[in-house]
């Protein structure tokens, strides 16, 4: 498997993971850590891995999912021309 394009979130721009990445991993975090609470504190976290599951069918049927938008315009996922300097 060629892993060349996986990138490392550094801070800012060049050094930012895919956007896949970023939603996979949004994605698991989710199920895993929803799955957990779930089992071992109260069923109302349940929701969390239930939320995770329609985001991702909801990409698969639209074709251009709201979350990688979402992410895209995340401040690490800038190039930094974008940003407004800090004083």
């Amino acid at each position: 498997m060629n892993r060349e394009h996986v990138r490392v979130p550094v801070g800012g721009g060049e050094g930012s993971g895919s956007l896949l990445y970023q939603l996979y991993l949004i994605a698991g975090s989710l199920i895993l850590a929803g799955t957990a609470l779930g089992s071992y504190l109260h069923p109302v976290f349940y929701s969390l891995p239930a939320t995770a599951g329609v985001m991702i069918i909801i990409t698969g049927f639209r074709g251009n999912p709201a979350t990688e938008e979402w992410l895209a315009g995340m401040p690490w996922n800038r190039d930094g021309r974008d940003q407004a300097p800090m004083n």
